[in-house]
């Protein structure tokens, strides 16, 4: 089947709709990645983006796209320092990671507030130092990617420094789209990362099954990629995959018809009702990881919507019981809290993960 291709903004680069990002890579063998990269380009995706900080995911994909693989693609990597001769080692790393003599994009990534946007955008930062970069053919094109606040996204690609956006856009975290809509207009190509929400719109959940598998067939997952890819303001959506059988599932929305704008606003509605989600969820990003005592945020807060999202209280409760190190050693540090692009008030959680499903819950 033939996936749709759109104009990815001013770069002039026609990108397919769905897209692969890298960052489950580092949850497979290095043969089992390869075979998920190659089986995502062979059924036609044409652009991967991932992140010198995905742990082995460059590594990974550079030997994905060993044997001709590479002119297939377009290939983006990420990097979050500010510093200009930092930013220039960890390019020149990524590139000796994936195997590559150049990058087609290269994001300027993790931009989550003013801070960090004019550190990388000073004399002697990041944006300069890839700009150079850029001259020096090690580079074709420049983006910037973060969780900052709508009108702070706007402003970054205002400065017309950047010829993509990849912003946190889904089914559940609808307001992004006022970014979208904006970058459109200035000619920004807008990458949309969480497509599916880390995994939480993949279909557990009989309820949000009815409204977001809305045709036969058709799984949650493949109906919140559809309701995605149908706002045109965005150029294309990077799903993680974890197994060749994901993306056979994923690249089958090509051949569903787009949602139209009533059925998309059925979809939000419906997901609307859900006050976790109105609220925030935890979506793997794995930022958080470091917590001084041990605890695996991810994983607790994982049994945290098992038990209250999908009604799987007994099951949570067994799978927290067999942790090591659980919710209630976290000393409410706050260290979790600052690395969290969600905002999540996580040492709350852990309170109440443990009143829910330690041994009094």
């Amino acid at each position: 089947m033939a996936i749709e291709k759109r104009r990815l903004g001013r770069s002039g680069l026609e990108f397919t709709v769905l897209g692969l990002g890298g960052m489950r890579l580092p949850g497979l063998t290095t043969d089992d990645a390869v075979k998920v990269v190659r089986h995502a380009i062979d059924s036609g995706i044409n652009h991967i983006e991932t992140s010198r900080h995905y742990d082995d995911s460059e590594v990974k994909i550079g030997e994905a796209l060993k044997d001709g693989y590479r002119d297939k693609v377009y290939l983006s990597t990420k990097n979050s320092k500010r510093d200009g001769p930092e930013c220039r080692r960890e390019l020149e790393e990524s590139l000796e990671r994936l195997q590559v003599e150049k990058l087609d994009f290269f994001q300027m990534w993790f931009v989550n507030d003013m801070d960090n946007f004019r550190a990388l955008m000073a004399p002697g930062g990041a944006l300069e130092e890839a700009k150079k970069a850029r001259d020096e053919g090690l580079l074709d094109h420049i983006g910037i990617t973060g969780h900052s606040k709508n009108h702070e996204m706007i402003e970054y690609i205002e400065t017309g420094e950047f010829e993509s956006v990849t912003i946190y856009y889904n089914a559940s975290d609808r307001a992004p789209a006022e970014i979208a809509a904006r970058a459109k207009e200035l000619d920004v190509g807008v990458v949309c990362m969480g497509p599916l929400k880390g995994g939480f719109l993949t279909g557990k959940n009989e309820r949000f099954r009815s409204f977001l598998g809305r045709l036969p067939g058709e799984t949650t997952a493949q109906g919140a990629l559809r309701w995605l890819v149908s706002d045109t303001n965005v150029t294309t959506a990077i799903p993680g995959f974890a197994s060749v059988a994901e993306v056979d599932e994923d690249v089958a929305v090509a051949d569903r018809p787009p949602m139209s704008e009533h059925e998309r606003r059925l979809v939000a509605a419906a997901l609307g009702s859900f006050d976790y989600l109105k609220q925030g969820l935890c979506t793997w990003c794995k930022y958080c990881e470091g917590c001084p005592e041990g605890i695996d945020i991810p994983k607790v807060l994982d049994l945290l919507y098992t038990s209250e999202l999908y009604g799987a209280h007994e099951h949570a409760r067994r799978r927290y019981s067999k942790l090591d190190k659980n919710a209630s050693l976290c000393t409410a540090c706050g260290r979790c809290v600052s690395k969290c692009p969600q905002k999540l008030p996580i040492p709350d959680l852990m309170v109440k993960v443990e009143e829910l499903l330690g041994a009094g819950g």
